[in-house]
């Protein structure tokens, strides 16, 4: 039996693109068997998959035969059962039953071998659950039982499972003091994060506030925002308290949500705030403004590695807003700017 993985899909959701499928009778998405005549010419491309991995579904004997979860490369397979290139102890002995894995790709058996890569607290990363989902995260703390993972804060993310620990460290696994909100946070995976260096002083930046500011604010804004502010209020100064400081991410947000009159008085409160979300080409490095490794977010532009367009296109970094424009001379321009 071969196996294939989808490289192309025009938009139907009975095969994922990054996904391995047996192979010359592949089942969908749904369970139903596709035959090979059907495929051919539809609406789907497939490339055979030379070398075979899997993960593990449940435990066993986790750290000498197979652990949940993790991915193995395959050595042989009968009907019944994988053979691996070696277990959790590094036999190559050692088989399982087929029923207790499901199929995997080498990228992420590569990402799962690969050494974790070092981050800071309140390092801006791209956290990518797959191919086709990604977010911006903000790294505030490490596992100190795992220094593969680390906490994260997610703004904007929903859909999935989050969960808080008390399990807080720096990258020197010293104890600091959680101090955002529980429900923005959870443990990922480091292999999974990549960083961004391009803007991460200017979304790391806090900003001072007084009362009287507050005030202010509190005064031009809507109802919505009056309710918000009474509780930042209550919450950062209480009853006797001058000043403090709001996040980055607070201080965007009311941005975004003032009209042309509430933006000047945010202007005059927040001078260090930058509205401006054009990019500065030339502080960049060159390999984070252009890789030929393909479809990667970590910089500006890559060679299409996918699709119908495979290493004939540029892949554009969705990071970013992207637009063309002929500049004064009449010359054609590629302008990327910050979402």
């Amino acid at each position: 039996m071969e196996r294939v993985k989808c490289i192309w899909t025009d938009g139907d959701k009975s095969f994922t693109v990054g996904k391995i499928y047996d192979w010359p009778n592949p089942k969908d998405n749904d369970g139903c068997k596709r035959s090979i005549d059907k495929l051919n010419g539809c609406v789907w491309k497939f490339e055979i998959v030379s070398e075979l991995y899997v993960e593990c579904l449940e435990d066993c004997e986790p750290g000498i035969q197979f652990t949940k979860g993790k991915i193995y490369k395959v050595k042989e397979e009968t009907k019944t059962r994988y053979n691996f290139e070696s277990d959790d102890k590094g036999s190559n002995r050692n088989g399982w039953d087929k029923n207790k894995f499901k199929l995997s790709t080498k990228e992420a058996y590569d990402r799962q071998n690969t050494p974790a890569p070092k981050f800071k607290l309140n390092d801006l990363v791209i956290w990518a659950i797959n191919e086709n989902e990604n977010y911006n995260a903000i790294i505030r703390g490490f596992n100190s039982e795992n220094d593969r993972t680390c906490m994260v804060e997610i703004e904007n993310w929903k859909g999935h499972n989050i969960f808080f620990t008390n399990y807080y460290h720096d990258e020197n696994m010293n104890k600091i003091t959680p101090t955002l909100t529980p429900n923005k946070m959870l443990y990922v995976n480091l292999n999974k994060l990549t960083l961004i260096n391009n803007y991460k002083l200017e979304v790391m930046k806090t900003f001072p506030i007084t009362r009287s500011q507050f005030q202010s604010i509190y005064d031009i804004a809507c109802a919505g925002w009056k309710t918000k502010i009474t509780i930042m209020v209550q919450e950062m100064l209480g009853t006797f308290g001058t000043s403090c400081e709001l996040s980055y991410e607070t201080v965007d947000s009311m941005f975004k949500a003032a009209n042309t009159t509430q933006t000047e008085v945010l202007v005059k409160i927040f001078p260090g705030y930058s509205t401006d979300k054009s990019v500065n080409l030339t502080n960049m490095e060159a390999g984070d403004i252009f890789r030929k490794n393909g479809d990667s977010n970590d910089c500006l532009v890559t060679i299409r590695k996918g699709s119908e367009f495979k290493n004939k296109a540029f892949f554009l970094s969705n990071n970013y807003t992207w637009e063309m424009n002929k500049d004064a001379v009449g010359d054609l321009c590629l302008i990327p700017t910050r979402k």
